[in-house]
């Protein structure tokens, strides 16, 4: 396996936090950043976070994960410009009048 270079995406194998007193399960948490490499560790960036980790601890992500993230990304962009174009917009579209959908089988 190749190393991990500064900018990637990764997952991280993360210890669950649970109830206390509960059993958590651990999991793999996504995406982090690589930041960088010291000492065979690896600094990442997650959720506003700084993380070490061992290599052990982090992996490529998927294909699947990849669009996932990618599709999230493009939904945040459009979002945050329909939010920041939101006071040019002069009127509201009301559709409370149109066709209601057919009811769904019971």
């Amino acid at each position: 396996m190749r190393p991990f270079e500064g900018g990637e995406l990764v997952a991280v194998w993360r210890r669950g936090r649970g109830i206390p007193g509960k059993r958590s399960h651990a999991y793999w948490r996504k995406p982090a950043i690589i930041m960088g490499r010291v000492h065979g560790n690896y600094w990442l960036a997650m959720a506003g976070a700084v993380i070490k980790a061992a290599p052990e601890q982090i992996r490529f992500l998927t294909a699947e994960e990849r669009r996932a993230q990618r599709l999230v990304e493009d939904e945040l962009r459009t979002t945050k410009l329909d939010l920041e174009n939101i006071d040019k917009q002069k009127n509201f579209i009301a559709i409370t009048a149109d066709k209601m959908p057919p009811m769904e089988p019971a």
